[in-house]
């Protein structure tokens, strides 16, 4: 996405992620090095009319997430909850490794997340998504699986775990 500088130092910017609820928008920002030799860190900012941003979360307060590999030019996913209150990264940075796997927080607006729950933590994620009913559901195209969970502010649940064959996409519709 581009190159930050903000007030803590000079950020690398990827993969943006807009709430549905608000005007909120989360950010992975990778401290700026030639080779990214450190973690991300997310910040949600506030998005104004006229498309500019901002934010009050500095990088003290800002949640690390460990899904990365410094150095690596693989960086997590992201995704929203239905009702905008819950952020998911995940990640594929292959079987058994410990950056792969989903970080569930808790989203409130404009203030820094809170990582809520991690999930899967060596298993390759490679997509995620969610219904209006809470449930979560990850893909690992290398280990063939579907995993289902019920997800909210205050408790997750794993619903089903299912074996197929190469999965690569998956659409998942409400009713």
């Amino acid at each position: 996405m581009g190159h930050a500088r903000t007030q803590w130092g000079s950020y690398d910017v990827f993969a943006p992620d807009a709430s549905p609820t608000g005007n909120y928008l989360v950010l992975q920002l990778y401290p700026f090095y030639v080779n990214h030799t450190d973690l991300p860190q997310l910040a949600s900012y506030t998005v104004y009319d006229k498309g500019s941003i901002s934010t009050t979360n500095t990088s003290s307060d800002m949640p690390t997430s460990a899904l990365y590999i410094p150095g690596s030019s693989v960086t997590p996913g992201s995704i929203f909850s239905s009702a905008g209150n819950l952020c998911v990264l995940y990640a594929d940075n292959g079987v058994g490794n410990p950056a792969s796997g989903i970080e569930i927080y808790n989203f409130n607006g404009a203030a820094p997340l809170t990582l809520y729950k991690t999930l899967l933590i060596d298993t390759p994620i490679d997509q995620v998504a969610w219904d209006s009913s809470n449930h979560l559901y990850a893909i690992s195209e290398s280990i063939n699986t579907l995993y289902v969970f019920t997800v909210t502010p205050t408790s997750v649940t794993e619903d089903s775990v299912w074996l197929i064959g190469s999965p690569y996409k998956m659409i998942v519709v409400s009713e």
